[in-house]
């Protein structure tokens, strides 16, 4: 997963597809970033109790018009 933002634009991917953009109130000031896992965006949720693993592989982030 990744998201490309730029200003004006931001852009989300999965697996080096496209999945989704906007261009309606794209944040002009630096973000951070929250990783989480979903145990169901619809129907029933983790029971109570439940526990989850995220393996984070590699991240990276560059700056736009850095110099």
């Amino acid at each position: 997963m990744s998201t490309e933002w730029t200003p004006g634009h931001v852009r989300f991917f999965v697996d080096g597809r496209q999945t989704g953009h906007d261009t309606r109130a794209v944040p002009d000031r630096p973000l951070s970033w929250v990783l989480q896992n979903e145990s169901a965006l619809e129907g029933p949720g983790a029971v109570p109790g439940s526990s989850a693993q995220l393996d984070i592989t590699w991240v990276a982030a560059y700056a736009y018009g850095w110099k």
